[in-house]
């Protein structure tokens, strides 16, 4: 392995322990959810776009039948009138019409199937969601949960460590009390004499 490559690794673990640290996974459930939501917007904002076209076109589409039922009346009238030429007219702007909405019957199908869809989208992101919430919830809990046993251990520790130190401050104490009065004892102020084994 070449030194490059292992200072890499070295950097890139580094890098992955401080990400880690700074981590957190409420945080990160939260963040997920939000982006869930963010995609529950977008395919509502589709799905409203689309319906909305739909409509314009269905809309168009009866209108124009309308004026295909106008002008077959027209040249119905104008059949009885003998006037040959306008019923021509009016039954060629009906086929115009007609030919119209053929015209916008496939485009309609399209938008309803794709609505349909979004819709069956629509459902199962929120689905989805609402699974995905509870589990956050639940997992939050259990994280709070767990980071405060944690900082209890860690403060457990600490008084520990601080019970220690004070039970040495205490021997401390003691062991001096006890030569002061030994001091006192012997009148002299001066510490009394080590008795040493020999």
């Amino acid at each position: 392995m070449g030194l490059f490559q292992r200072a890499h690794q070295i950097v890139q673990a580094k890098a992955n322990k401080a990400l880690d640290a700074a981590e957190k996974p409420d945080e990160m459930l939260d963040l997920s959810y939000e982006q869930m939501l963010d995609q529950i917007t977008q395919v509502k904002r589709g799905l409203v776009a689309i319906t909305g076209s739909r409509k314009q076109i269905e809309l168009q589409e009866k209108q124009l039948q309308n004026t295909v039922e106008h002008l077959q009346e027209q040249a119905k009238a104008a059949l009885a009138q003998g006037k040959e030429d306008l019923a021509r007219e009016a039954l060629s702007r009906k086929a115009a019409a007609q030919s119209e909405i053929d015209g916008m019957e496939p485009q309609r199908q399209q938008l309803a199937e794709e609505q349909e869809k979004l819709e069956h989208t629509l459902a199962a992101l929120q689905q989805r969601v609402n699974t995905f919430r509870t589990q956050k919830e639940v997992l939050k809990a259990q994280y709070t949960a767990a980071k405060a046993q944690s900082d209890i251990g860690a403060t457990a520790a600490g008084i520990s460590t601080s019970f220690n130190d004070t039970g040495a401050d205490i021997q401390r104490a003691t062991d001096k009390i006890a030569t002061m009065q030994a001091r006192a004892e012997l009148g002299t102020g001066e510490a009394p004499p080590q008795i040493t084994s020999g």
